[in-house]
């Protein structure tokens, strides 16, 4: 339980993120020596491990090097991938990791002899399932159409499945340490369960890119749930194309599609309050549709690489300029907005919360000022209607669960 952090909370972390990564990111704390080092250092790891995978990815299909790298930039610079430096968001590991997952898939589509291998497979799901557990569950969705795909498409079912047992059992052995205390949590916890949120709050959304009241904050970004109206066109006019030239790269048509199928789960287009009524364990489970585009961007990438490609096909040479040029222009802006955003999120102090929190002799400072105060409960006012806070009703097991901890662990 993290009884410092998280503003004291009592949240259970390492059973749902893995204690491995929990190790590691502790020892690599301990290497550099501080906090603001360790925060550069895996900023700049995440970065890199997320960008390789998407180059690699993208190149996997076909796609010249120029292109590939234009369009990493943008998967760099949207959805989850930069909330760890802007947030230290587990979701962003996720993005990070979810490109080799494509790689996985590729292999399944196209090798015809060994659609599954086996040890890359183990090493996918043992990674994430070490690293954030919503991660492994996402690679789950995202490769059983590419695995059907496979046994109905290939002649050596026999060897899948058993390729596919083996990939199971060792990925099981090897994150026993996080399935056991992961499985004992859910069975024991008597405290409180996982915070219940408002899913259609956070879904994806349209953001007009204007200006805003901030001296730096010009362009509006595409991070967690926001997405600018350019970026949504762009993959809109992808999705178009893609079927338009479905003859001449199916590949692009299929990988478009379900990249827009993500998509739209992701966004406020589906009625997840309705669902959510129906089905409430959802919204403690996953709360956040918007981390659906951690499976559709990297498809969405993937696809607008293969139609630039397909585009300088074109013998004409101005028709190749103008591909170029809307290309650089679309990663231009993607960077542009992200490297704003993270200045102005600099320029408020980062983190919201940092200036009312009572760890730090700061918070203490801010805490004491009314205005202060007043500016906190109309900015929890406001996080209760975005749906961060949702209360949980009590039964009278946790209850005395609560009690109990109390008495045993009172308050210095």
């Amino acid at each position: 339980m993290t009884l410092y952090g998280f503003n004291q909370s009592g949240r259970v972390i390492n059973a749902f993120y893995g204690p491995a990564f929990a190790y590691l990111n502790g020892l690599l704390l301990l290497a550099v020596g501080t906090w603001y080092r360790y925060q550069i250092i895996t900023s700049f790891l995440v970065f890199a491990v997320g960008g390789v995978g998407m180059y690699r990815a993208v190149h996997r299909f076909k796609v010249r090097g120029s292109i590939a790298v234009l369009v990493t930039i943008i998967y760099m610079t949207i959805g989850w991938l930069p909330r760890w430096q802007s947030g230290s968001n587990f979701t962003g590991i996720g993005a990070a990791l979810m490109p080799y997952g494509i790689l996985v898939a590729c292999d399944m589509f196209y090798d015809k002899e060994k659609p599954t291998h086996w040890i890359k497979l183990t090493i996918l799901m043992t990674v994430a399932l070490e690293g954030h557990l919503l991660t492994a569950l996402m690679y789950m969705a995202f490769l059983v159409p590419a695995w059907l795909y496979a046994i109905i498409k290939r002649e050596n079912k026999r060897g899948i499945l058993l390729n596919t047992l083996k990939a199971v059992l060792l990925t099981i052995f090897l994150t026993v340490n996080t399935l056991l205390p992961l499985y004992w949590m859910s069975k024991t916890n008597n405290l409180t369960p996982t915070a219940t949120m408002r899913m259609l709050e956070n879904a994806v959304h349209l953001k007009h890119t204007t200006v805003a009241f901030h001296p730096f904050r010009i362009l509006t970004h595409n991070l967690r749930a926001s997405l600018t109206f350019w970026l949504a066109y762009a993959f809109i006019v992808q999705v178009i194309y893609a079927i338009w030239t479905r003859e001449e790269s199916k590949a692009n048509v299929v990988v478009s599609l379900y990249g827009g199928f993500w998509l739209l789960l992701a966004s406020r287009l589906v009625e997840w309050d309705r669902i959510t009524n129906h089905l409430p364990a959802l919204a403690r489970f996953i709360q956040f549709p918007s981390r659906f585009v951690c499976i559709a961007y990297p498809l969405l990438i993937v696809g607008l690489g293969l139609s630039f490609e397909h585009i300088l096909h074109h013998k004409q040479k101005w028709v190749q300029i103008a591909a170029y040029a809307s290309l650089g222009m679309l990663t231009f802006a993607a960077a542009d907005c992200l490297v704003i955003t993270l200045t102005s999120n600099a320029w408020a102090g980062y983190q919201n919360n940092v200036g009312r929190s009572r760890n730090t002799k700061f918070g203490e400072e801010t805490q004491k000022t009314s205005s202060r105060k007043k500016k906190c409960k109309k900015k929890k006012k406001a996080m209760e209607d975005y749906g961060v806070y949702h209360p949980v009703k009590l039964d009278d097991r946790r209850k005395q669960a609560l009690v109990d901890t109390k008495r045993g662990h009172p308050r210095p």
